[in-house]
């Protein structure tokens, strides 16, 4: 699991690499399928998920790693309806990291979505 920071630099969730995001009580939030997220509960597009980084439907970031590479920016395309992800296994919740001191210029900027519309789309 990788912690997941908003572009305010709290930490607003968990990441399981190219399977799944949960939110800070390990609750299942979306599932990764191809490269993006889908909501668990609407099965709707969230956007792009790069290089450990969330992007918004505008392919704007959302959330992201300090692990990240900020290089990256999402191809621009919409992907066709995903099939909904099976609920996982509630995972144990990971030690929390310390909050990092400052977020890298992303190279597609930063999302006008806070954390929590993006997540309830």
């Amino acid at each position: 699991m990788v912690p997941l920071f908003d572009n305010q630099l709290q930490l607003v969730g968990w990441l399981d690499p190219d399977k799944h995001i949960f939110d800070m009580q390990m609750n299942w939030l979306a599932f990764i399928t191809q490269g993006n997220a889908w909501s668990s509960q609407t099965g709707n597009w969230l956007g792009p998920v790069q290089a450990l980084n969330c992007f918004d439907p505008f392919f704007k970031l959302v959330a992201w790693t300090p692990e990240a590479d900020f290089r990256f920016v999402p191809l621009a395309i919409r992907p066709i309806r995903a099939i909904r992800a099976k609920t996982p296994l509630r995972p144990t919740t990971p030690i929390l990291p310390s909050r990092p001191l400052g977020l890298p210029a992303p190279a597609a900027g930063g999302s006008a979505l806070p954390w929590l519309d993006w997540i309830r789309q």
